[in-house]
């Protein structure tokens, strides 16, 4: 992992005027460090109103495995003009993007989604390698 100046690295207490200003800054630091962040989930209380957001290195979790489907079949599918119709499976080639990384930054929203955020979990620890500075 690289070394990120003190100043740009998060910590647990911090505090930001709103929530989006505190995930600018996740974002300026996982830039420093080689990784891309992404939103991920919202807790809210039995009010709705919203209390914790997490945000999460972009090779968190893992994708589910889809069964293949078949293709709706069209008109022209159905009569290719010697009565024969076709159905066929879409397979899709997707690059493996989820590891399971575990780096993560959590905000407790202090006045829910629209006032001041603190940093109260921070886990800068990822199970990859960093993409480096070019």
């Amino acid at each position: 992992m690289r070394v990120v100046e003190h100043k740009f690295r998060p910590t647990i207490g911090a505090v930001f005027a709103s929530l989006e200003a505190g995930i600018k800054f996740y974002e300026v630091y996982a830039r420093a460090c080689g990784f891309t962040p992404r939103k991920h989930s919202t807790k809210t209380l039995r009010g709705g109103v919203a209390h914790q957001k997490f945000i999460v290195c972009n090779r968190q979790g893992f994708r589910e495995s889809k069964p293949k489907q078949n293709a709706p079949v069209t008109k022209d599918d159905e009569n290719m003009g010697d009565g024969s119709s076709t159905a066929s499976t879409i397979t899709r080639r997707v690059k493996i993007t989820r590891i399971g990384c575990r780096a993560y930054v959590r905000f407790a929203l202090l006045h829910g989604l629209d006032g001041p955020a603190m940093i109260d979990e921070f886990s800068q620890v990822h199970n990859h390698r960093l993409t480096s500075r070019t």
